[in-house]
């Protein structure tokens, strides 16, 4: 991705063709959750679904926050929680592209619960099978196939406490150049 700023914000250009963000292999131990706030415009109705971030996705104990065109503008996270593989999958409706959001995904698989809110508001939760943990030793990838600004991205290793999710949607937003 390329680097811009427009406004005084500066954010990374993903234009849908290759450009991501991949860490080296991280090992997630035995997170019991995670948090995921991304402020960013997506810019285009294109014709396939776009990762916004993903680490192993598809196994046990991975989880993927992607944008579908083809389910009529949807944002879905996706956790496969380690015991069992239950997956937990939540869905929230979104207005078309060109769109600017702030986007919260959160899990806390000792509950279980996935979650995800947009521009601060709750939209939906899933309750996996079964309780279970983020286990795998993998890469993180930020935006593959993704055409639009990521502004900012915060990602922690455990569910936030209320306040700090207020705390972290605000900074982001700010960030980002929305109002909550």
């Amino acid at each position: 991705p390329v680097l811009r700023q427009s406004g005084g914000l500066y954010y990374l250009e993903f234009d849908g063709a290759g450009d991501n963000l991949t860490t080296s292999s991280v090992s997630n131990g035995a997170l019991p959750g995670i948090g995921i706030t991304v402020g960013m415009e997506h810019l285009s109705t294109n014709t396939r679904d776009d990762t916004i971030v993903s680490f192993s996705p598809g196994a046990a104990g991975g989880f993927l926050l992607q944008y579908f065109l083809a389910q009529s503008n949807v944002y879905r996270f996706t956790v496969n929680n380690f015991t069992g593989g239950s997956v937990g999958t939540v869905d929230t409706q979104s207005a078309p592209p060109p769109s600017t959001r702030i986007i919260t995904a959160e899990t806390d698989l000792t509950i279980p619960e996935v979650s995800i809110d947009l521009d601060g508001t709750l939209e939906g939760t899933a309750t996996p099978a079964s309780t279970g943990l983020l286990t795998k030793s993998a890469p993180y990838t930020i935006g593959a196939d993704l055409i639009a600004d990521i502004y900012q991205i915060i990602l922690v290793r455990e569910k936030y406490t209320t306040s700090e999710k207020t705390d972290v949607e605000n900074y982001v937003a700010a960030k980002t150049g929305v109002t909550l």
